[in-house]
């Protein structure tokens, strides 16, 4: 069997880890803030027609 002594690992380096975690928190929040932002654009500004072309079908208005 070999031994590894005195041999380097495979492992992640810490700026590594530290890019990785950086890089899914900003993911979170970018995403957090655009579900959020969408969900709050559409209940508070919603886009209202200016004129309903149907209404005196429907209501039998004159």
């Amino acid at each position: 069997m070999a031994s590894n002594r005195g041999k380097q690992t495979n492992r992640p380096t810490t700026v590594n880890g530290l890019l990785k975690s950086v890089t899914v928190v900003t993911l979170l929040l970018s995403f957090t803030a655009l579900i959020v932002g969408g969900y709050w654009i559409f209940e508070n500004k919603a886009p209202t027609p200016l004129e309903v072309i149907g209404a005196m079908l429907l209501l039998n208005c004159k």
